[in-house]
């Protein structure tokens, strides 16, 4: 298809609007919009600190000639990955590629992205709203893509808040009875990356809920048991073999690793690396990268007290 075929006007105007009121639900859910927050505390000033979708006013002003544009300097043959999988022979998933792509000439030069650099950042961020929960992410700065350490990290997440048996999920929610959904993520990306805690307390219970979790957060830095280290890996690992069970998630597998970092590791590589963890070095890297000065909290939600929710973001 050729480019001046693209976006007739009516078509541009109808995903305009589809866009718009997608960005407009997103805002009208809490446990949306708190991410949102997370990502603005944990990169202001920067395109990584932004909402993907844009804006109402971002939407209203793009211009066919500005989606042309765009494409024409980032939908380019050397900007391109086909990843694919499943039971087909190499060489007839290469000629059939070929041909489809044989005539595809890029016109501009792949523009560059705007490198993160470590800022003054705001330690809490909080957006009241008359809601029936309080939804809360308490953020930490994490590791690039190709950092040493990516994997260490995470397993030493997995451990904090993913799964059921994890330590979040059983104090926070099992003991305490603070949150019904808790839980933790881990973000690499080129250049930064984030390790992330989410969760929705009830109002009157926020603030011995990030009390709690901030505890839960510092006791990482601590010896973590042989046992837990285990049970960890082999989560990790279970949930990695399971998932390339799946065709469409091997395709992604090798492409994403391709257009991200241009190294493909195999299944049995990340295992053993996985294995190759130990409970010195998660102690080593929660040490490195758990510091009181780093969290960010963002909060959707009925707050009242929001200086007493600031002091909260230190280790006893």
């Amino acid at each position: 298809m050729l480019l001046n075929s693209l976006f007739d006007p009516q078509e541009l105007e109808r995903e305009r609007s589809v866009i718009i009121e997608e960005i407009n639900m997103t805002k009208d859910v809490p446990a949306h919009q708190v991410h949102l927050l997370t990502d603005e505390i944990l990169w202001p000033d920067h395109p990584l600190g932004r909402d993907i979708a844009g804006s109402k006013e971002t939407m209203t002003e793009i211009s066919r000639e500005m989606l042309l544009d765009y494409m024409e300097s980032m939908y380019l043959p050397e900007n391109t990955v086909v990843a694919i999988a499943g039971d087909i022979p190499h060489e007839e998933a290469v000629e059939a590629v070929s041909q489809v792509t044989s005539g595809w000439i890029g016109k501009k030069v792949k523009p560059g992205y705007i490198p993160y650099s470590v800022q003054p950042n705001p330690r809490l961020l909080v957006e009241k709203r008359d809601t029936e929960q309080a939804h809360l992410c308490l953020a930490l700065p994490g590791l690039p893509i190709l950092h040493p350490e990516r994997f260490v990290l995470d397993i030493l997440n997995i451990i904090l808040g993913e799964g059921m048996s994890s330590r979040l999920f059983t104090e926070i929610r099992d003991r305490l009875g603070l949150a019904y959904s808790i839980h933790s993520f881990i973000d690499h990306l080129q250049d930064t990356g984030a390790m992330t805690i989410a969760a929705g307390v009830e109002p009157r219970n926020l603030i011995v809920a990030v009390e709690a979790i901030v505890r839960e957060l510092s006791l990482m830095r601590e010896a973590i048991p042989e046992e837990e280290v285990i049970k960890a890996k082999e989560f990790a690992k279970g949930r990695l073999l399971l998932r390339m069970e799946d065709t469409r998630s091997v395709a992604g597998w090798t492409g994403g690793q391709e257009i991200l970092t241009g190294n493909i590791l195999t299944l049995e590589e990340v295992v053993s690396k996985i294995d190759s963890v130990t409970g010195s070095q998660l102690q080593e890297t929660a040490c490195k990268l758990i510091f009181e000065e780093d969290l960010r909290l963002a909060v959707v939600g009925p707050v009242e007290d929001e200086k007493t929710l600031k002091s909260l973001l230190h280790f006893n």
